[in-house]
């Protein structure tokens, strides 16, 4: 389970109906990534170090090709890592060998607009005075790797060329119909992209 853009491992967990507590009351292996303290850092990085080690060790561990939850910038991280449109620190066949799907929640595929930094923002810190997180609150100032979720950013642009997803891993692409961080027009994929991708489902929810 990889988390998104100011949020924590302890998201998955924090509610007893939580995605994480849900999974394992099925009887499911989970693991929660914690991606470094510097969420705001450069995503590529956080994709091939913190995520490429983090499902080497469960696969070595586990002999299991591991299914990947994510969410928000999880997801981008997710789509990068498995990205043929950029060098990886293992061959990508070998990435692909590890990974049984991906499952994308409410990911800002498209990228969002400069004018959503304010509800990113404010949500971000509302999760965390339900949490009761001691975190400090969110600056304004989002540095690189906000700057790299924005429609306009060269990751996006490179992640968004044919094909935008991973032909050879089966997605999932979770969209919520109101959702105010990540608008419709950011989190679907069209039926243009996803006609160059056999092994995806796409759904909206409220």
């Amino acid at each position: 389970m990889v988390h998104g853009f100011g949020s924590n491992a302890d998201i998955w967990f924090s509610h007893e109906k939580s995605l994480g507590n849900y999974f394992k009351n099925q009887g499911f292996d989970c693991w929660a990534l914690d991606l470094s303290r510097d969420v705001a850092g450069n995503i590529e990085i956080l994709a091939h170090e913190d995520l490429l080690t983090s499902v080497d060790f469960i696969f070595r561990k586990k002999n299991e090709k591991v299914l990947l939850i994510t969410h928000s910038m999880g997801g981008i991280i997710s789509r990068l890592f498995t990205s043929p449109h950029f060098t990886h620190p293992y061959p990508l066949d070998r990435i692909e060998e590890m990974i049984k799907g991906i499952a994308l929640l409410t990911v800002p595929n498209h990228g969002v607009e400069i004018g959503d930094i304010s509800k990113i923002e404010d949500t971000v810190n509302t999760i965390r005075k339900l949490m009761k997180s001691n975190q400090e609150p969110i600056e304004s100032d989002f540095g690189l790797g906000f700057a790299q979720l924005t429609h306009k950013s060269k990751l996006i642009k490179t992640l968004n060329q044919p094909l935008v997803l991973n032909p050879n891993i089966a997605w999932v692409n979770v969209v919520g119909t109101h959702d105010r961080v990540v608008p419709l027009k950011s989190a679907l994929f069209t039926d243009t992209e996803m006609e160059k991708i056999p092994n995806i489902i796409q759904r909206e929810f409220d």
